[in-house]
C-alpha cells in the first residue's frame, strides 16, 4: 500500500475516534475516495494497536465501525472482490 493513502486512511481513522458518537456516518460519506475495501483491514490494524496500549474503548468502538464498513461491502459485490495490499505493521501512533 502506498504511504500516501496509509497516511490518509490513519488520518480519516483519527477523524473517526475523535469525533461524537453518531458522527461516523457522515465522516465516512465526506471521504468516498477512502471508504473502500483497504480501509477496514488499515482500521482493525489500529484497533489491535489501540488494544495492545489498553486503549479498549476506542479499539471495540474503530471494531464496531469496521463491522458496520464490511456489512456494507458484503452488499456491494465490486467492493468485496477487491484485494488490498497488505500493510501489517504500519508503526504509527494514534
Amino acid at each position: 500500500m502506498e504511504e500516501q493513502r496509509l497516511e490518509a486512511y490513519i488520518n480519516l481513522i483519527v477523524a473517526l475516534l475523535n469525533s461524537a458518537g453518531g458522527e461516523e456516518s457522515a465522516i465516512l460519506q465526506a471521504h468516498p475516495d477512502l471508504t473502500d475495501a483497504g480501509l477496514v483491514p488499515v482500521m482493525l490494524d489500529v484497533a489491535e494497536d489501540l488494544r495492545d496500549r489498553g486503549d479498549l474503548d476506542s479499539a471495540n468502538r474503530l471494531m464496531n465501525i469496521a463491522g458496520k464498513l464490511l456489512g456494507v461491502y458484503a452488499k456491494l459485490p465490486a467492493l468485496s472482490q477487491k484485494k488490498s495490499a497488505p500493510h501489517k505493521g504500519f508503526g504509527r501512533k494514534v
